[in-house]
């Protein structure tokens, strides 16, 4: 029996690319990136707003921290102040956020985690990746 002939089909552009995964991790890498590098200075300003800047030392410790293991993953970003305040003898970072530790009640704070938490959250990250990756696919 004879077989019939399969008609041939090319598909072409950036979807069909056989990096398409790694170009969109990397697109929404570099998006949490952009929105770590944001977040840092929302964070500072959330810090002098609390008024924690005698020497501007601990300000100017804020810092990003974007792990990516490799490229085949996408990754994630910190963004933390590592400088003691006041004292050296202190844990980092106990005055600035509520909650327990070892469960005792931290005394009040101007908690900047979450503060800066919600002000990323309003910028609305979705939009802003997705617009990253549409424009790698296109």
């Amino acid at each position: 029996m004879p077989r019939r002939p399969n008609p041939y089909i090319e598909l072409d552009g950036p979807l069909f690319d056989p990096n398409v995964i790694r170009n969109f991790k990397q697109a929404v890498a570099e998006g949490i990136e952009e929105l770590a590098e944001e977040g840092q200075d929302v964070m500072m300003a959330q810090i002098s707003a609390g008024g924690f800047i005698r020497t501007g030392a601990f300000l100017r410790s804020v810092d990003v921290v974007f792990v990516r293991s490799s490229q085949d993953v996408i990754g994630y970003a910190k963004i933390l102040p590592t400088a003691t305040w006041p004292d050296s003898d202190r844990p980092t970072r106990t005055w600035i956020a509520r909650g327990l530790r070892g469960g005792v009640k931290m005394r009040k704070s101007f908690d900047i985690f979450a503060r800066t938490t919600n002000v990323l959250r309003q910028m609305q990250p979705q939009e802003r990746i997705a617009k990253r990756v549409q424009a790698v696919l296109e």
